[in-house]
């Protein structure tokens, strides 16, 4: 898996790529083909974040979206989590 970061502002947007080299096993999506982009906005000493993910090949959506909806709730609760026990 190979990508970079396209924009990144401070508290306010993430944009990144990415794809993979040609190897076994890999989905045929080719670095750069797939766009991530998180815009952060405050609320009230929270962070409400959106995340859209495009230029996924259709016969891969379901894995994507199967990933996002297992890591973003690990994300939500290390976020959440006081600085000592995030650390740990």
């Amino acid at each position: 898996m190979r990508g970079e970061y396209v924009e990144l502002v401070a508290h306010e947007r993430i944009v990144f790529s990415f794809g993979w080299e040609p190897t076994d096993g890999a989905p045929a999506i080719a670095p750069g083909t797939i766009r991530v982009e998180i815009p952060l906005i405050a609320d009230a000493g929270d962070t409400i974040m959106t995340l859209r993910h495009t230029g996924i090949p259709t016969a891969h959506a379901d894995e994507h979206r199967s990933g996002w909806d297992h890591f973003l709730p690990i994300l939500a609760k290390v976020a959440s989590a006081p600085e000592q026990e995030a650390r740990a």
